[in-house]
């Protein structure tokens, strides 16, 4: 008998550690479950569809592999970029087709403050700007999201996921504000300078 109730206690204990015999289709859909609650979104349903167990399971060991790399004390930002764009340009063209035309993908645009013409290489140098600019923060960051991985809590690392990205986009967005006020004020100055 005791035996047997310690047999039930492990398995429920290992069934019940998260991410414990989740598909990387289940794994993928908590990941994009974070990223949509942290941006105050519904459950995805029609976006989710998109992705088949094959196309899944090569993002989530693309994952897999460049988090814990960037996790690094000096992670190869630019060799990592140059793996993401060559998986980008690999990916199935059904798949770029249904995220390309769904409408909570461009929900989730307009709520992270991405817009319809941003290339995966404008988004890919943003990111190593703010890398260069916030390194101690975003080494911190990048940690954690490593250990979310490594304890396979993937909807709190969708949700993280997602604040780091608005970090990076809302940074773009106000160099960019910061940069077209100091054109104004240089323009003015060299107009007051010239009456």
């Amino acid at each position: 008998m005791i035996k047997s109730t310690t047999v039930v206690i492990l398995v429920l204990v290992l069934f019940s550690q998260p991410g414990w015999c989740l598909t990387d289709n289940e794994k993928l859909n908590e990941i994009w479950y974070g990223v949509f609650a942290q941006n105050r979104l519904p459950r995805p349903q029609y976006f989710l569809k998109c992705f088949d167990d094959e196309s899944a399971g090569r993002i989530v060991k693309l994952a897999k592999q460049i988090v814990p790399q960037l996790a690094k004390v000096v992670p190869p930002v630019r060799k990592i970029k140059e793996e993401v764009l060559e998986f980008i340009s690999h990916m199935d063209g059904g798949l770029i087709w249904c995220l390309g035309y769904c409408y909570e993908i461009q929900e989730l645009g307009w709520a992270m403050g991405i817009f319809a013409g941003s290339s995966p290489q404008e988004i890919l140098h943003e990111f190593e700007v703010y890398y260069a600019l916030h390194e101690p923060k975003t080494h911190r960051l990048l940690v954690h999201l490593n250990q979310l991985l490594e304890q396979e809590k993937y909807y709190d690392m969708g949700f993280l996921g997602s604040i780091f990205a608005h970090e990076v986009v809302d940074g773009k967005n106000a160099l960019h504000e910061l940069a077209h006020k100091v054109k104004d004020f240089t323009q003015n100055l060299l107009s007051v300078g010239s009456d």
